[in-house]
C-alpha cells in the first residue's frame, strides 16, 4: 500500500545433526582389587572416550565422580584430535567428531573395606547423555605381618618369635606400640619392639620380639 513498508523475504537455513554421543570403555564394573590405606603410588585404570556415534561436536566434556568420591581421584589424561594432536583431557576439553581422549582414574582408599565410585562423562554439562563405569576396591590396612603362629608349645615351655612388621602405606607410619590383649594375652610377652622407637618410613619394616609361655 502507498507510504507502507515494502515486503521482504529472508531465507532461512539448518541443518539438523545428531547430538554428541559419548561412549566409556570399559563401561564394565572395574576391580582394583586390595590396596593399603594411605598408598598414594599410581595405578590409575585408563577409560577410553568415544564420539563416534554422534556428529555433532562436544563443545566440553564433563567428567563426574559418584559415590565414595573420597577414595578415588581424576589424575589425569588426553584428547587426541582427528589431526593426532594430543592435549591433556580436562572439563572444558573440545572433542570433534570420532575423536578419542582417555582419563585415568585412581583408587586411594582412605578407609577399610569396600569403595565403589561411579565414573560418567557428559556433554556441554548434561549428565543425561552420560555414558558411565564403575570402579570398585577394598581399603585394607597399611600394616602387615609376618607369621604371628607360635605352633604347639608345651605348658611350661616357652617359644620366641619376631614378628616382622611391613609399612605398606606411602607415608611413615609414626611410633606403634604393641598392645597386647585377648582372652589368652597373659600367656604373651613382649621382649622387644623396635618399632615404637621410631617411624617407620613408607615400604620400611620394624619388627616386635613376643614370647609365648602357655599356662595351660
Amino acid at each position: 500500500a502507498a507510504g507502507g513498508l515494502a515486503s521482504t523475504t529472508f531465507n532461512l537455513s539448518g541443518l539438523g545433526q545428531d547430538p554428541a554421543a559419548l561412549t566409556i570403555s570399559p563401561n564394565t564394573a572395574v576391580a582394583k582389587g586390595n590396596r593399603a590405606v594411605g598408598n598414594t603410588g599410581d595405578t590409575s585404570t585408563i577409560f577410553t572416550i568415544s564420539n563416534g556415534a554422534g556428529l555433532a561436536t562436544a563443545n566440553s566434556i564433563d567428567f563426574f565422580l559418584s559415590g565414595n568420591t573420597g577414595d578415588f581421584a581424576i589424575t589425569g589424561g588426553t584428547c587426541v584430535d582427528d589431526n593426532n594432536a594430543s592435549t591433556p583431557a580436562v572439563v572444558g576439553t573440545q572433542l570433534t567428531c570420532g575423536a578419542t581422549s582417555d582419563v585415568r582414574v585412581q583408587f586411594l582408599p582412605t578407609v577399610l573395606g569396600g569403595r565403589t565410585v561411579v565414573l560418567e562423562v557428559g556433554v556441554d554439562g548434561d549428565t543425561g547423555q552420560a555414558d558411565s563405569a564403575s570402579i570398585t576396591g577394598t581399603g585394607t590396612s597399611s600394616l602387615t605381618t609376618s607369621d604371628t603362629d607360635f605352633g604347639s608349645v608345651n605348658v611350661g615351655a616357652f617359644s620366641e618369635r619376631t614378628i616382622v612388621i611391613t609399612n605398606q602405606s606411602s607415608s611413615a607410619s609414626g611410633l606403634l606400640p604393641v598392645i597386647l590383649s585377648g582372652t589368652h594375652s597373659a600367656q604373651f610377652s613382649v621382649v622387644s619392639n623396635t618399632c615404637a622407637a621410631a617411624s617407620v618410613p613408607a615400604g620400611g619394616t620394624c619388627s616386635v620380639v613376643l614370647d609365648f609361655l602357655p599356662s595351660g
